[in-house]
């Protein structure tokens, strides 16, 4: 791994476990087990810094599972998708929680950079579930029309149940399955057999 990718994840593992504010450059290059001098190598500023552990958390993806195997239906292969999303473990929570403090660190960014960023991160969810939507609408499962507040419904469902999380809620697996199956039912309109 190359040393600016290991000083990213130090970062993200330190503010995990620690918080946003454990992002100073001294405490980050200590986790990494380099001076900080070196750090500011790679990262001339805290800012820098907080910018790659925010790209880096937004970087790859869930897997696409079978969303191409037209040999299922359509609204299994999609709700198997975002079954990814659904149960969100300790590492998972740790993670929401850092970008709630992320978000929260930004909020008086004066020239909006850092809230640009954010959107650009947050746009990850927001564009793997138009992938899986756009899928299936070449499949004719959904009309193209539909995929944009298809996709709006079905992250802000993922953000309510982030939020759940966030806030110590406990919601049975089983339970949330069936409420994303009851949703995407409806909003590929009974085209997905």
């Amino acid at each position: 791994m190359a040393r600016r990718d290991e000083i990213v994840q130090a970062a993200i593992e330190l503010a995990e476990k620690e918080g946003i504010g454990a992002l100073s450059v001294r405490r980050v290059a200590a986790a990494t087990g380099i001076g900080a001098t070196t750090l500011r190598h790679y990262f001339p500023t805290q800012d820098a810094l907080a910018v790659a552990v925010v790209r880096e958390m937004s970087a790859g993806g869930p897997a696409d599972g079978d969303i191409f195997d037209r040999s299922r239906p359509a609204l299994d292969r999609l709700a198997e998708c975002l079954d990814q999303y659904l149960l969100i473990d300790e590492t998972r929570k740790a993670s929401l929680e850092l970008w709630l403090q992320l978000r929260d660190a930004g909020s008086d960014d004066s020239n909006g950079s850092f809230a640009g960023l954010m959107q650009s991160a947050y746009s990850v969810l927001n564009d793997t579930v138009t992938h899986w939507l756009l899928v299936l609408a070449n499949e004719g499962r959904i009309d193209r029309v539909d995929v944009e507040p298809a996709t709006f419904t079905i992250v802000s469902f993922l953000d309510g149940l982030a939020m759940r999380h966030i806030n110590g809620l406990v919601d049975d697996p089983a339970q949330l399955r069936r409420r994303l199956r009851w949703l995407l039912t409806r909003l590929l309109h009974e085209r997905t057999s």
